[in-house]
């Protein structure tokens, strides 16, 4: 199967990380768009998926959702679903072909009604046809109007003819998924080692993932529900483990506390805002923070000083042997090889770049 992206890439200007693995699986569940991997969070390497026609303002939410959190999530399912094949495959066919019986069930039973309601406009159309015919032949309608009522009658029958074929086509294709599963599973039983998820596994393993909205935004602890779906088999969960009650219920009662400090929180917070004392908090505190930023920045400075193109250039003379210089090259004159570049070379910039006969870097001569 061949992948949807390149796992490496370079730019001119540097190395840039390696595509994340999930790269053209993840789409969004409101507009249907892809989700795309942000490498980098407020100047951290950090990768986080968004809806692409958020910014467009296509979809009223970007969908945000973790990376990391994404690929640890698919990781876990796929191990899942690969021990219970391990233990007890004829199990997880019929699993399988329970899941997708309850899923076509319902898409045979759209499929039928619509498959009916073509039927019988068909049958409206052809009375509608014949008695058009009976009137136009009875002098009761003119010629020009029978001519275009009769093309409107036809085409909508051609094209009800060919939806009742689709679906007709459709409705006996329908299979009971244990094919299916035995091809999921020749996929799956490849693969051992789903901690270190790759981007060829993931290509072949999985169909599409739909991200939702956050229950709750403006939180760092909350849920979001992500659908899986696999490659011929579809959406599909394994059985959980069962789960003492007693301890399901404390989870529950914890959950219940955290999700009710956050409604007071956010109380708190409209309250604030209401009144003014929001506002007047940010005002107080934005110098303080505008000086953090600017120490950081020259702290940041001190440690890492600016590289500037003559720096470069005086690396690159330093450091150039022969081996450096492409064959056939050696004997040109720089000024030469510097208008060759399209770039206008001057007597500073030729004695910089090194002196005698030496190649310059072309990328920088042209920059200068």
């Amino acid at each position: 199967m061949p992948c949807r992206s390149n796992n490496t890439s370079k730019q001119s200007y540097g190395w840039r990380p390696p595509a994340h693995p999930l790269t053209g699986l993840v789409y969004c569940s409101d507009c249907g768009g892809k989700l795309y991997c942000h490498r980098y969070d407020n100047g951290k390497l950090k990768g986080k998926f968004a809806c692409g026609n958020y910014p467009q303002k296509e979809c009223a939410s970007a969908h945000r959702i973790d990376a990391d959190d994404l690929l640890t999530l698919v990781s876990k399912t796929l191990k899942s679903v690969y021990d219970f094949i391990q233990v007890d495959n004829s199990e997880f066919i019929k699993a399988v072909e329970e899941t997708m019986a309850s899923r076509q069930d319902q898409d045979v039973r759209l499929q039928r009604k619509r498959l009916t309601e073509c039927q019988n406009r068909v049958q409206e159309l052809e009375m509608l046809i014949c008695k058009i015919y009976e009137d136009n032949i009875l002098g009761k309608l003119p010629d020009k109007r029978y001519h275009i009522l009769s093309s409107q009658y036809e085409s909508e029958s051609a094209a009800l003819e060919q939806e009742i074929s689709t679906l007709t086509s459709a409705i006996d294709n329908y299979t009971d998924g244990t094919s299916e599963a035995r091809r999921f599973m020749g996929l799956i039983s490849k693969y051992q080692d789903f901690d270190h998820l790759t981007t060829a596994m993931a290509n072949e393993l999985i169909d599409k993932i739909i991200v939702y909205d956050r229950d709750r935004k403006g939180s760092r602890q909350t849920t979001q529900r992500v659908d899986i779906y696999f490659s011929f088999i579809g959406h599909f969960m394994p059985p959980a483990e069962p789960v003492d009650p007693e301890v399901a219920a404390a989870q529950e009662e914890e959950r219940r506390k955290i999700e009710a400090r956050k409604d007071r929180l956010h109380q708190n917070y409209l309250r604030r805002k209401a009144n003014g004392q929001h506002k007047a908090y940010e005002e107080k505190y934005r110098p303080i923070r505008e000086a953090k930023k600017a120490q950081q920045k020259a702290d940041l400075a001190l440690v890492q000083p600016s590289f500037k193109s003559t720096d470069y250039v005086e690396m690159r003379k330093a450091t150039r042997t022969e081996a450096d210089i492409p064959e056939g090259v050696k004997g040109y004159d720089i000024s030469e090889m510097v208008r060759k570049v399209g770039s206008p070379a001057t007597d500073a910039v030729i004695e910089a770049v090194g002196v005698g006969r030496d190649l310059p870097d072309q990328r920088l001569v042209s920059g200068l």
